[in-house]
């Protein structure tokens, strides 16, 4: 992955942005329970960085005053000015926050957050129902993984995508790097249409674990309501840059992307105790 050089730790941040707009400010707070980073940070709480989605290029933030930073209390804010989105359609931006480089000067800037959109950090492991993301056959829309739930069940399904991000060199042929998601346009569909009542856009999820030395990467799609005895499909549109690429007015260069359409049948069944 494109890691920012000198820092131990990062984390995804999931952005929302389900009024679609070019840019967005953003509200993140930091959970109070995340030992990890409550554990490392310095107690003014400048040894952060915050990037756009390909890991690397600086996004410009600061430290929120309500609630204020406070190492001791837990709690505290992060504010992004004008974070790069895509105003296409309803989606899920990610942007990065890394912590852990002890002694690091302050990187934050200075702005009024207007209309400031939420960003969420998951900061535990997926659980549930994990499939692998795969690529479908060649002409062929099949699912390549299956779901079960009941009509009132609502929870993360989560896509492990090691099996579709690619290893990329840089122009000049000296870096190879991976592609980072960049954006989730969350879709659940009946009979092959878009039903907005089988998912909420705004409650995707992203996280990256450790597993065998690499990071792996993970998609939560929120997925709710169903007729029971009926089959649906999973099919997010997950938008990947590299690092190389450049942000233009709300989009992605043309060439420095690609469009990603893993799919998991979701099945609803309710379940009679006998």
């Amino acid at each position: 992955m494109a890691w920012l050089d000198g820092w131990k730790y990062r984390v995804p941040v999931a952005v929302n942005n389900s009024v679609p707009a070019a840019t967005v400010d953003v509200s993140i707070p930091i959970p109070g329970d995340w030992d990890l980073f409550w554990d490392t940070i310095d107690a003014s709480g400048v040894e952060i960085r915050v990037t756009y989605a390909d890991g690397i290029t600086a996004a410009t933030y600061q430290l929120g005053a309500s609630p204020a930073f406070n190492r001791t209390n837990k709690t505290g804010v992060i504010e992004l000015d004008g974070l790069t989105a895509d105003n296409a359609t309803a989606s899920v931006v990610l942007c990065w926050l890394y912590f852990g480089q002890t002694g690091a000067s302050t990187g934050a800037g200075s702005f009024v957050a207007a209309s400031a959109v939420a960003g969420y950090i998951q900061r535990t492991r997926p659980s549930g129902f994990v499939v692998p993301a795969r690529p479908v056959e060649p002409g062929t829309t099949r699912p390549m993984a299956r779901v079960q739930k009941t009509v009132g069940e609502q929870f993360l399904v989560w896509f492990e995508m090691r099996g579709m991000l690619e290893h990329r060199t840089d122009d000049s042929g000296d870096s190879r790097v991976w592609e980072e998601v960049f954006q989730v346009v969350s879709v659940v569909s009946a009979a092959g249409t878009p039903d907005a009542t089988l998912t909420t856009v705004s409650r995707t999820r992203f996280a990256e674990v450790l597993e065998g030395g690499r990071p792996a990467f993970y998609v939560g799609i929120f997925v709710k309501a169903g007729t029971t005895a009926t089959n649906y499909t999973i099919e997010p549109v997950i938008d990947t840059v590299a690092p190389e690429i450049t942000y233009d007015a709300g989009a992605l260069a043309l060439g420095e992307y690609r469009i990603l359409e893993p799919r998991a049948m979701l099945s609803v069944k309710d379940i009679t105790e006998v």
